[in-house]
């Protein structure tokens, strides 16, 4: 008998421990004024915060920093080209290579970055944004498929952004 229940505690651990590793909708968004940080999900990347006020309810206010993770998906694969808008600096990554750094963007900035290939399935994504030292907060990141053709920077659909839960 305790055989049987060493083997179903076993297996219901397993089986949280693999709901855990699924990928959930939007990505994993952290927060960080000096040493506080406050952790949520979002569906996409775009911020907003009013000079002087706290980026979170959970944080004080002041200059942050906001670190996006996740992956984005994609059914095939492609090229494509991400374009960021917003002040304040911006690093992208994707895929752990870097394509996108700017350090303080002082008045609202619009950067493009060259075409990168993306494969099919999930591409991990990670921006690190910095506010700037005054003014408002804000960035939008658009990206485009196919950028050889005139095709205009849109919003990444919500449904393809993704990320793995924290085993906390």
């Amino acid at each position: 008998m305790r055989d049987f229940i060493a083997i179903c505690l076993v297996a219901s651990v397993v089986l949280v421990c693999a709901q855990d590793a699924e990928p959930q909708p939007g990505l994993a968004l952290t927060w960080q004024v000096g040493e506080a940080q406050a952790k949520t999900v979002i569906p996409n990347i775009w911020l907003y915060v009013p000079e002087g006020q706290p980026p979170s309810s959970f944080v004080p206010g002041g200059r942050f920093t906001a670190t996006f993770e996740g992956f984005v998906n994609i059914d095939l694969r492609g090229d494509y080209s991400f374009h960021a808008v917003g002040k304040g600096g911006v690093k992208l990554e994707v895929n752990n290579a870097v394509i996108l750094d700017l350090k303080g963007i002082g008045g609202v900035t619009q950067a493009k970055t060259e075409s990168i290939r993306l494969n099919k399935g999930a591409n991990a994504i990670k921006v690190t944004y910095s506010s700037p030292s005054k003014g408002d907060a804000q960035l939008r990141l658009f990206w485009s498929e196919r950028p050889d053709k005139p095709l205009p920077h849109e919003p990444i659909r919500s449904g393809q952004l993704t990320h793995l839960p924290n085993a906390q």
